[in-house]
């Protein structure tokens, strides 16, 4: 029986699972966060293809733009968001939030805004932002708005879009936000569970109809 042999892709450097990787659209390339390098692996010889550098700090996470398919936006500890044309290894812009940032999530249902995890002195906050690129290359955003506070770490699997609204779970609960335009704090309305039911662990909207499922 033949055996396939191993290819090393890799020594040394920061972990490369400590946060969530991401296939590009095309599944050409897997992109990891490692440190403040965001690696870009060929899926088809396992080679490091480009090394996405400019961050100073940690990178958080990794998601799609929500409206051009070989771009791709990563959050910071170093408080920035930037913006990538990951094939060919550039830095196309970035955007300053003055707070280090654990999370950027967005939906290509809405491609002019997106969300985000920022730490600061009384807890993480859930912001929405505009995802406007169209200035200077490094921009200051002093227009967030705090959606909601006292966050955990966010993942992927806590937030979910639909059309008209989208859902952030909690251990014991869902808060439920509309029009994702204009949505704010007050907006939320928050469905509990009871004392006996299981913690939530994952949540997801049907692509059509106004509802969603937990896990």
């Amino acid at each position: 029986m033949k055996k396939d042999k191993l290819c090393l892709v890799e020594t040394g450097g920061s972990s490369i699972v400590r946060y969530k990787s991401i296939f590009s659209n095309d599944s050409k390339y897997l992109l990891c966060p490692c440190g403040n390098v965001i690696k870009v692996y060929s899926t088809t010889t396992g080679q490091c293809w480009q090394k996405l550098l400019g961050h100073t700090d940690n990178v958080t996470k990794v998601d799609y733009h929500p409206s051009i398919k070989l771009q791709v936006i990563s959050s910071s500890l170093d408080s920035t968001i930037r913006l990538w044309d990951y094939e060919d290894g550039v830095m196309l812009s970035s955007i300053h939030f003055n707070a280090p940032l654990l999370g950027v999530f967005s939906c290509k249902l809405f491609p002019k805004i997106a969300f985000l995890v920022r730490k600061t002195a009384e807890g993480n906050e859930l912001c929405r932002f505009h995802l406007d690129f169209s200035g200077s290359s490094n921009t200051t955003n002093n227009s967030s708005d705090v959606i909601m506070k006292s966050m955990d770490r966010l993942t992927e699997k806590e937030i979910a879009f639909s059309k008209n609204f989208f859902v952030v779970s909690r251990k014991k609960s869902l808060q439920v936000f509309s029009n994702l335009n204009t949505v704010k704090r007050k907006d939320g309305i928050r469905h509990y569970l009871k004392a006996e039911d299981s913690l939530i662990t994952c949540v997801a909207c049907h692509p059509d109809l106004e509802q969603c499922v937990t896990g």
